[in-house]
């Protein structure tokens, strides 16, 4: 399979519209035939306290690969192997001691710069999770050993069965100080939390939050009403909402809906199983305004909350055709 996907496109049989795209865009359809196989990629999960050599070891030996560490996302345990490796299947997979992330994903969490045991990062268009997982690991870490972590992640997506499944990668990985919002990010406005376990952070704020169990009706109009987290783990589970200028989002990823023209590996997908969905998707002028509506208003937002509830950003989105 993989040899006859390689050889569609090195002849690619796009959609006339789409070569149209290319051809008026400057794109070459050299530029899209891939001259060999594009792996797949994983990254050893260190929430486990599993060796990561020996991880590596036994992974090669029960998949009967090699796995190649990816040299330009160095120190980040990334590696890569074929893309018809079968990976669901495996013990290591099923025990939680790696997960898939695409490179370009593992890419733009590095872009973020080095993540703090104490920095509270935003991640917005969250879904599918494996960038949560990655942002989670780093945290952990970049703690020093017997040190109460205070660091958390907050992940948002409007879709909510999308929301659901980086629920399901938060319950499988074990992750801790998590907590997504099925919400518009357009619109998402909580600030970043103000009490991880034992731990509390001043805001110089009192009495602005909604408790969790009030004992009687409070007035909406003097104090803000709380949020429902999709899911918060443990240690942030009981956190106020307080919105201080002191909780602030230290990083910031915004990874909006895009139209995956640029992914040769989205590419190929279709050319395999057909073009019909990628052209109802991306060829229609009024979902392409509306795509390309939702990337501004979400760069806007974020710009705007950059004064607001977070300190950094860092963008990566897919202008659309």
């Amino acid at each position: 399979m993989v040899a006859v996907l390689i050889l569609a496109m090195k002849t690619p049989n796009f959609p006339a519209k789409f070569e149209t795209f290319l051809s008026t865009s400057g794109v070459a359809l050299d530029d899209y035939c891939a001259a060999e196989d594009i792996p797949r990629y994983i990254r050893i999960n260190h929430r486990t306290g599993c060796d990561e050599a020996a991880v590596v070891a036994e992974l090669e030996r029960s998949l009967s690969v090699t796995l190649a560490p990816v040299q330009w996302l160095p120190g980040l345990s990334v590696y890569s192997l074929p893309s018809t490796t079968r990976i669901a299947a495996s013990k290591e997979y099923k025990d939680g001691l790696f997960f898939g992330i695409d490179a370009a994903s593992v890419a733009a969490v590095a872009a973020l710069g080095d993540i703090s045991a104490d920095d509270h990062v935003l991640d917005l268009c969250c879904a599918p999770g494996a960038k949560l997982c990655l942002l989670s690991n780093l945290q952990d870490r970049a703690a020093v050993s017997g040190t109460f972590i205070t660091g958390t992640v907050t992940g948002v997506d409007i879709s909510s069965h999308r929301i659901a499944t980086c629920k399901s990668l938060v319950r499988k990985y074990k992750l801790e100080r998590v907590r997504l919002f099925a919400s518009d990010g357009t619109t998402f406005n909580v600030h970043a939390p103000s009490r991880v376990g034992p731990w509390s952070r001043p805001t110089g704020v009192e009495e602005c939050h909604v408790p969790l169990r009030p004992k009687k009706r409070l007035r909406t109009d003097v104090i803000p009403a709380r949020v429902k987290p999709f899911l918060a783990t443990r240690l942030i589970a009981n956190d106020p909402q307080v919105e201080s200028s002191a909780l602030l989002y230290d990083k910031v990823l915004v990874d909006a809906e895009c139209t995956h023209d640029g992914s040769i590996v989205h590419l190929k997908k279709c050319d395999d199983v057909g073009w019909e969905k990628f052209e109802n998707n991306f060829f229609e002028e009024s979902k392409m305004d509306l795509l390309e509506t939702l990337q501004v208003r979400v760069r806007l937002a974020v710009s705007h909350a950059e004064h607001e509830i977070c300190r950094g950003i860092f963008f990566r989105m897919d202008s659309g055709f």
